[in-house]
């Protein structure tokens, strides 16, 4: 999966093959390769097919649904018209007894030729009503016998699948007929004219562009974003603001980078006016050479080109959660490259994702995208026009979703994840099971790194821990155990405390407190 998601093709972008019966010769069937000749050998990667007459002019007609664009094609079948209009004949089947489609029923054709070499020769052909056929499709449920040339028909045996075999009489060669359980009496079943008309036509193929913009159809909840400002030794995180924010990755050595970065600083009155700040974070160290020389040479160009915005230095934790965040909101994966750029609203929540240069005009298009509401921003991330049959996912569920996908590699992100869904959970009980979620993931991380030795980590996500759930006795014992280490030995005798108080019988927040008491040298209690 991760392979077809980065853009290989399940079959090796093989050309759909068909082939023809050409018969048995001697008991060995024949087959022979018409691909190209019956204009079938399309490249897209074809998953299934469905079978079905649909202009109902007595030939069979295939529907093709593909992986790739396009993901539906229909191929009419256009064997010239004449005598072909006798050459098949149709059944549609009811039970009654059985189930009411008939699946499993087998049908048993019995005919004989007025004409070449088949003449006077009675033959027999059998078709069964599967429920499903091939990979992934469903043909059409009308069994299409082909008859060829000018042959009559003797009869029709219908073995029903509760076991009961049914003759039926007065069938015609280019009739569809319905075939009712028990009934012995087929009846006309030819179907009304189509409604749906469909135009024949060749897709166009857009040409290149060196950018795409993509509008998700809900405000994504963002993980936790850090960057160092240039100039800075610590660290800081996007946070919420007054104003919506475009963030740019970029490079000193990309040009579209850089003609990027110009493009927006001179149109900076324009970008203010709308009120959208930008931060630009160069992702120039992260190529693995000498961090400093080439953080300089990155402040230096922005210095150069008079860049008016705020800027910085890309965390590698960043980047990778912005990839991650990628392959969970699109089935397509594909490769980070420079300029990249995402829009955030004022909560910094995901809107819009810029691959490759973004203009001004382009941005200044967006920003009135923000404040619709969620209906209208689901409607316009839809390329094409039509109507929604499903609600889309509550709030809460979007951000527990998020938070399962975060969680084996950024256990801290899905924590967070977690608790944000549990303040938008409407519901008490939902709110209760969501906090724990956040409580179980901020608890484990915590005494996970505790064991690694990482203090200062163990220790702020044990307050989240238990901010969500105070009265947890095991994370106060262990919280005290992370202190007592670090000799803050008065919160860490109040931590123990707190536990004996939550579980009296606590032994491990017992024994803790009484070690901490003779370290101390001071009578237990105290």
């Amino acid at each position: 999966m991760r392979m077809a998601r980065e853009g290989s093709s399940w079959s090796g972008y093989e050309r759909n093959c068909a082939f023809l019966n050409c018969g048995s010769n001697n008991g060995t069937f024949r087959f022979a390769d018409i691909s190209a000749v019956s204009g079938l050998d399309f490249p897209e990667d074809a998953r299934s097919i469905g079978v079905v007459d649909w202009d109902h002019d007595g030939d069979l007609d295939l529907w093709f649904r593909n992986r790739t664009a396009p993901r539906l094609r229909l191929m009419v079948n256009q064997t010239e018209a004449g005598t072909e209009a006798k050459r098949f004949v149709a059944f549609k089947l009811t039970g009654t007894q059985c189930n009411r489609d008939a699946i499993g029923a087998r049908v048993e054709l019995k005919v004989h030729g007025s004409g070449g070499s088949a003449q006077g020769q009675p033959s027999t052909r059998l078709q069964t009503l599967h429920a499903g056929d091939g990979f992934l499709s469903q043909s059409s449920k009308w069994l299409h016998f082909g008859l060829g040339n000018q042959q009559q028909i003797d009869e029709v045996l219908v073995h029903w699948p509760g076991g009961e075999t049914e003759s039926f009489g007065s069938v015609q060669p280019g009739g569809r007929y319905l075939l009712r359980e028990g009934s012995s009496q087929a009846t006309d079943g030819t179907p009304q004219d189509r409604q749906v008309k469909l135009v024949a036509s060749v897709p166009t193929v857009p040409p290149p562009q060196s950018a795409a913009s993509i509008q998700l159809p809900r405000r994504i909840i963002t993980p936790e974003l850090t960057y160092r400002p240039f100039g800075a030794e610590e660290t800081t995180r996007v946070k919420p603001g007054s104003k919506p924010l475009l963030v740019t990755l970029w490079a000193s050595w990309c040009q579209s980078c850089v003609h990027e970065l110009r493009s927006l600083g001179e149109a900076q009155q324009q970008l203010r006016d709308a009120g959208v700040d930008i931060l630009a974070l160069s992702v120039d160290h992260l190529g693995g050479d000498d961090d400093r020389q080439l953080v300089a040479k990155a402040e230096q160009l922005l210095h150069t080109i008079g860049f008016p915005f705020s800027a910085g230095i890309a965390e590698r934790e960043t980047l990778d959660k912005v990839n991650h965040l990628q392959s969970v909101l699109f089935d397509r994966h594909v490769a980070f490259a420079v300029p990249f750029s995402f829009l955030l609203d004022e909560q910094r929540r995901l809107v819009f994702i810029y691959r490759g240069p973004v203009s001004a005009d382009a941005l200044l298009h967006d920003l009135a995208s923000l404040n619709v509401s969620e209906s209208r921003l689901r409607d316009q991330a839809i390329p094409f026009a039509g109507r929604w049959y499903t609600n889309p996912s509550a709030d809460d569920q979007l951000a527990e979703y998020l938070g399962s996908q975060f969680l084996a590699d950024y256990p801290a992100e899905a924590a967070h994840y977690y608790q944000k869904a549990s303040q938008l959970a409407t519901s008490a009980d939902r709110k209760r099971h969501l906090a724990k979620q956040a409580f179980d993931v901020f608890y484990s991380l915590a005494v996970s790194l505790l064991q690694k030795g990482a203090a200062s980590a163990a220790e702020i996500n044990f307050q989240n821990a238990l901010s969500l759930r105070p009265d947890s006795a095991e994370a106060h014992s262990d919280y005290g155990a992370l202190l007592a280490r670090e000799k803050r030995s008065t919160e860490a005798k109040a931590q123990f405390r707190r536990a004996l108080e939550l579980r009296p019988d606590y032994p491990l927040a017992k024994k803790n407190l009484e070690i901490l008491n003779k370290a101390l040298n001071r009578p237990q209690g105290q």
